[in-house]
């Protein structure tokens, strides 16, 4: 099976829109097709950034996916990720790197351009970074 971590920006697009690459995948996760990974941090992003700009409909979806699927949490060291990685992610997202690396997961998936798809490498170890479109039309 399938392991993906997933970053703050696919649950929320996940949760804000039902049509786009991110809920497909929250869908397959929900009937078991992949393994999801996460860590407490992105889910507390995305929930805030759902209760800033979005629907209570939206939310309600979040909530509905995170009760729904088996979403293995991991976390890492925030400040030991930031002293590793921030160079490469940036120091906001250094502790989702470091957590997707910890997880096993085959496949980070996010939205993020500016600090996570635009890494001089795209695969570290056996982690590749992708967005939600190419993770779905290379991958399955």
């Amino acid at each position: 099976m399938i392991k993906a971590f997933l970053d703050a920006n696919i649950l929320f697009a996940a949760a804000y829109s039902s049509t786009g690459g991110s809920f497909y995948i929250l869908e397959l996760a929900k009937k078991d097709k992949i393994k999801v990974f996460t860590s407490r941090l992105a889910v507390k992003e995305a929930e805030k950034n759902l209760r800033d700009k979005a629907s209570e409909e939206a939310l309600d979806r979040f909530y509905n996916f995170m009760s729904e699927i088996d979403i293995k949490f991991v976390e890492a060291n925030r400040d030991l990720a930031k002293s590793e990685f921030s160079r490469i992610t940036g120091e906001k997202d250094a502790p989702i790197f470091a957590a997707a690396l910890k997880s096993g997961a085959v496949f980070l998936i996010t939205l993020d351009k500016k600090h996570l798809l635009n890494i001089r490498f795209s695969k570290i170890g056996k982690l590749q970074i992708v967005s939600p479109g190419d993770f779905i039309e290379k991958h399955l």
